[in-house]
């Protein structure tokens, strides 16, 4: 048996080891369900306050609000057609906060091996959720936030009511035609792309920058090179720009040095860039001396050329775009999670607005 997918046998300890979590339910039997009419999985026999109820259970590999969704409407059709006091309960190797509040808004509970779930029924609430992601679910986070798929991520979150195809994000984003697939088939099992009749638009822009947000890293420790400089810090981000500039190479600005351009709530002390060249020749040409500690100078090497796309050029400097600003800044604790705040606020929102996107909303 694949690792992502669920045996009976696993779905239904994990099921047992919630329910006797509860001192006052008495579990009398479980058994596989009734799969001929209406593929319930799972059946559980139990007691509360001497009144018996039925537990049933379906399982999903595939926890995604799409996927979830579907498994709601199947387990209340279910349900409705069996004469017996009952509850239903979906299983999955992993139910987001999302695909938890669909299922608990049409009345059935859920169970994870994350270690989340809820039970809602008779005297019986419980809600339990435990932030963490089972190994497949962070895989499957890897591959909608690697490199290459952030390529089509930028192009959405800086075009929100755009209704796209999937060859034009292909070529927008110098990928594959199949890896475009993946990324719009993964969006839309999460419902933030929905499908129209001219193509696909995005649809909640502000869950995937957050989700982005949170599942994405900071640049790797060999690909930061720290530097001190003696000249002001005006002075030396004018020269980095202006000696990328001769020689040909991309480069913008980062971190606060970015985010000051959009939403200058804090000073800071460092200027940062992202330089798609050598940094050490750069270095030389600009004096900057290599230090552990203390520095005032951070050049980065990108991952990807893609926080590149939508750079804005701002007093004759390249920057950032503002969501690779935002997403720059949330990696940096207090003033920096603060910046990306207003930028999200007072420039991400404002654009969104203009282009008559609000998240969760009807596009």
């Amino acid at each position: 048996m694949k690792k992502e997918q669920m045996s009976y046998n696993e779905a239904k300890d994990i099921l047992l080891s919630c329910l006797e979590e509860l001192p006052f339910l008495h579990i009398k039997q479980i058994s596989p369900g009734d799969s001929r009419d209406c593929k319930l999985d799972i059946c559980a026999d139990v007691v509360i306050d001497e009144k018996p109820i039925t537990i049933f259970a379906v399982i999903k590999k595939d926890g995604t609000p799409r996927a979830i969704r579907e498994a709601a409407a199947q387990i209340t059709h279910c349900l409705e057609r069996i004469p017996l006091k009952s509850y239903g309960v979906v299983i999955a190797p992993y139910i987001s906060e999302d695909a938890g509040a669909i299922l608990d808004k049409q009345g059935v509970g859920y169970v994870d091996f994350a270690g989340n779930y809820l039970l809602r029924f008779d005297q019986v609430y419980v809600r339990v959720r435990t932030g963490k992601k089972p190994a497949a679910a962070k895989q499957s986070l890897r591959s909608i936030y690697s490199p290459k798929s952030a390529r089509v991520l930028r192009l959405l979150l800086e075009e929100p009511g755009k209704v796209w195809k999937v060859q034009e994000i292909a070529a927008r984003a110098e990928i594959s035609l199949g890896q475009a697939w993946k990324v719009k088939d993964q969006l839309c099992a999460r419902e933030w792309f929905r499908e129209q009749d001219r193509g696909f638009i995005l649809i909640r822009p502000e869950a995937l920058l957050k989700d982005w947000a949170r599942n994405s890293k900071p640049a790797k420790k060999e690909d930061i090179h720290d530097f001190y400089s003696f000249q002001k810090l005006g002075e030396v981000e004018y020269r980095i720009g202006e000696e990328c500039k001769a020689r040909g190479i991309p480069y913008a600005f980062a971190e606060f040095s970015g985010g000051a351009r959009y939403a200058p709530v804090v000073r800071y002390l460092r200027a940062a860039a992202y330089v798609g060249g050598d940094i050490e020749d750069i270095a030389d040409a600009l004096e900057l001396k290599k230090v552990q500690s203390g520095a005032n100078v951070r050049l980065i090497v990108p991952k990807d050329s893609g926080v590149f796309l939508d750079a804005k050029e701002i007093a004759d400097m390249n920057v950032v775009s503002p969501v690779q600003a935002y997403l720059d800044l949330c990696h940096i604790p207090g003033r920096g999670e603060e910046a990306a705040e207003a930028i999200l606020d007072n420039v991400i929102k404002k654009e969104w607005d203009d282009l008559w996107i609000i998240d969760g909303s009807e596009a």
